[in-house]
């Protein structure tokens, strides 16, 4: 199962969004109880979930789901890390943003490893179209709105792609910025812990 990268990369996308679904279930309950009225942390939310989507999209789109095995693997894995997510986020968001930022680092690097070892292969493969769509749209609002702090500097990043290589860039960088925005959310001390 592990050594399919694409199956691997499909499983380390669907299990990557539930955190962030996580979040916006709290969330919405801490709000309907009139604990918490932060509209700027569902955005957030909302946007690194939707940017983990498109993530998995592009997965999909090279048969990263192909075996049923991986689909239920990583399926299963992420409804249980769903609710660990859900309890830790109503307990401590701090200790929960902290957890995600090391999930998101691992992806990081798992990313980061996979184009240093496949760059050649990578560079002569096409871009899926689910991938033109989404880091090249006109409308970047929902990717701006999930980078907290730029790491590459204060202009919003703005991929472009010229091959698979040039995706898998911009789906290691998204994942940096994931861990940069956990860790700005701890720093700013967004705890949402209600009364």
């Amino acid at each position: 199962w592990v050594r399919d990268p694409f199956a691997r990369f499909y499983a380390l996308e669907t299990i990557a969004r539930v955190p962030y679904f996580g979040y916006l279930c709290v969330l919405h309950l801490k709000e309907t109880l009139g604990w918490v009225r932060d509209s700027e942390l569902l955005q957030i939310h909302f946007s690194e979930a939707w940017n983990e989507l498109q993530h998995l999209r592009i997965m999909k789109a090279l048969d990263g789901d192909a075996r049923f095995a991986d689909r239920f693997v990583a399926q299963h894995a992420a409804f249980a890390y769903f609710w660990v997510a859900v309890v830790l986020y109503l307990v401590n968001p701090s200790f929960a943003y902290n957890l995600n930022q090391h999930v998101e680092e691992h992806a990081f690097r798992t990313y980061d490893d996979f184009i240093g070892e496949e760059e050649k292969w990578l560079r002569g493969q096409p871009v899926p179209a689910v991938a033109r769509e989404y880091y090249e749209a006109e409308d970047l609002y929902l990717f701006d709105q999930f980078q907290t702090i730029q790491v590459q500097g204060p202009k919003p990043r703005r991929p472009r792609l010229n091959s698979l290589y040039d995706v898998f860039v911009a789906i290691r960088d998204d994942e940096l910025e994931h861990a940069a925005t956990m860790r700005d959310l701890i720093d700013r001390g967004d705890d949402q812990r209600g009364p």
